[in-house]
């Protein structure tokens, strides 16, 4: 079963008021209608039993939903549409990537849960509700390495289209599939924006709150203060990682969002400049615990010592 795509009603909202303005833009400006794009930020829900961290690649048929509460929408100085694309410029790229992605971030920063994977413009008709040619080849196609940046082996596209005779905007969702061929997903469900679906995408994810910023920085401590060398760094779409250094040997705990109701993955770093890890077994006692008070990552970190440098791995 193909993944289901949901907008909150703010975010449909959003996106059809900025496809109106462009296509009555276009109207006025040369009597055809101008496309525009977008970017939804959405929470990616896996099916029950996947546990995936942005180290690994989510594929198509391992994702259950997407959720999408909040879009961004580039400054119009960035943009250069037209009738037959929705294209950027008037700025230098550099300049465009530096004040589009700073806008983006401060989103993500208050929503950590969710990531930048999705890519949305619109066509002016209601039959063009799949990507074309050129969208495939300039748009989707060419995106490989932003979209596994974020665990994905797949890209979501969202196509707008629009009602001949009125003000009526649909969005048509698609992905990736696994030879790159494009697999269309229906229309997208519109959902209120208090619906549970909505409320998790926005939620704290667990440093976030004060219980687990505690445990986070009382953990951190125990580490440091038992000699083991530590960074620690968010990860896309919520999660948070520790790399603990050993001798010889490195790890990398990634913690989701939703930890400790979740485990944590761990791996070991075979080559971190070209994303190579290797997934290790949690002890019994990670799989089975999901209160902070009973998870302590000395402890953790000690298991994986033995494991890899006095027992050789």
């Amino acid at each position: 079963m193909e993944p289901r795509v949901f907008f909150s009603s703010h975010a449909f909202r959003v996106s059809a008021v900025e496809a109106e303005r462009y296509y009555q833009k276009g109207m006025k400006a040369e009597g055809m209608p101008w496309e525009t794009a977008m970017y939804p930020l959405a929470h990616l829900v896996l099916k029950e039993g996947i546990e995936k961290c942005p180290l690994e690649l989510a594929e198509l048929d391992e994702i259950a939903c997407i959720v999408i509460p909040r879009v961004a929408i580039p400054p119009d100085i960035f943009k250069a549409h037209s009738c037959h694309a929705a294209k950027h410029g008037g700025v230098p790229v550099e300049e465009m990537n530096t004040t589009f992605q700073r806008q983006c971030l401060d989103i993500l920063l208050r929503f950590p849960h969710l990531g930048m994977f999705v890519k949305q413009h619109s066509h002016h008709t209601l039959e063009l509700t799949r990507p074309s040619e050129g969208d495939m080849q300039h748009n989707i196609l060419n995106a490989y390495a932003w979209y596994r940046s974020k665990g994905l082996n797949t890209m979501f596209s969202m196509i707008m289209t629009r009602h001949a005779m009125m003000p009526k905007w649909f969005i048509h969702a698609h992905a990736l599939g696994k030879e790159n061929q494009n697999v269309e997903l229906g229309q997208v469900t519109v959902i209120a924006d208090n619906h549970p679906l909505c409320m998790d995408a926005r939620k704290k994810p667990y440093y976030d709150t004060q219980e687990g910023a505690e445990w986070c920085d009382r953990n951190k401590a125990a580490l440091r203060a038992a000699g083991f060398q530590i960074s620690r760094q968010f990860l896309p779409r919520g999660y948070r990682r520790y790399i603990i250094s050993y001798e010889k040997e490195s790890v990398v705990m990634v913690l989701p969002p939703d930890f400790p109701l979740k485990p944590v993955r761990v791996f070991r770093i075979i080559d971190a400049q070209k994303n190579m890890f290797a997934p290790l077994p949690l002890p019994g006692q990670w799989q089975q615990q999901n209160a902070f008070s009973r998870l302590g990552m000395l402890e953790l970190a000690r298991h994986y010592q033995s494991l890899l440098c006095e027992h050789g791995g």
